[in-house]
């Protein structure tokens, strides 16, 4: 069994080492992280995203997803057989509420309650549902 202390004391102590490492060879992290940059920028270049984009993976498809479900509101000129047109606004108005949320509380400009994270809960499950009458 894993002690949760011990793992705790280790982050500790490797905190610790990195910030004196850093203080005492200023260079050096200065080169680890410019080279980090340019890995990353490399990335980018060639295949459209960085390493960076899996770290927080629902951040870089919310500000995929948002601007297109917002355009394609713009654009759509019909709605899935099985509800009215009304209903199918009105879900899509949920999914970009869901998605413009996310990306506000991340940015630190709505507070986060339990509140929002239910309309965020609400949005994805109809954008997981209904991803595929996503079209016109």
């Amino acid at each position: 069994m894993i002690d949760l202390n011990s793992i705790d004391d280790i982050d500790y102590r490797i905190d610790e080492s990195l910030e004196k490492a850093s203080k005492a060879f200023p260079e050096l992290t200065r080169w680890f992280f410019l080279r980090r940059k340019l890995r990353f920028l490399w990335q980018r270049l060639f295949r459209g995203w960085s390493d960076v984009d899996t770290w927080s993976l629902d951040i870089p498809v919310a500000k995929f997803v948002l601007p297109r479900l917002r355009r394609f509101k713009e654009l759509n000129n019909g709605y899935p057989c099985d509800m009215s047109e009304k209903e199918w606004d009105g879900k899509i108005d949920q999914m970009i509420e869901a998605f413009d949320l996310l990306l506000k509380i991340e940015n630190g400009d709505v507070e986060d309650t339990v509140e929002m994270w239910e309309k965020i809960q609400v949005g994805f499950r109809l954008f997981g549902e209904n991803l595929r009458a996503l079209w016109w």
